[in-house]
């Protein structure tokens, strides 16, 4: 969502719908408290402060997942 900047690139992306999508953020910005994405026109969106600072965070555990997993599978060799 942040690196597309839109619902429906975001989805094609994922091969999901769109409202598949736009479900799910909303969803998880309910289930955060707090709003994720700043919905500026009907197909554009941009990260609100929090959701910039979510997006890092994401990031930062998805490498550090991947890095974990690669140091085990080299310990098992």
């Amino acid at each position: 969502m942040a690196d597309e900047g839109s619902f429906s690139r975001a989805a094609d992306r994922l091969d999901l719908r769109q409202s598949h999508v736009s479900r799910t953020i909303k969803m998880l910005e309910e289930q955060l408290g707090f709003q994720i994405f700043l919905r500026k026109q009907w197909t554009t969106i941009s990260p609100t402060p929090a959701g910039t600072l979510l997006v890092e965070y994401a990031r930062d555990a998805i490498k550090e997942h991947d890095e974990t997993i690669l140091q085990i599978r080299e310990c098992e060799q």
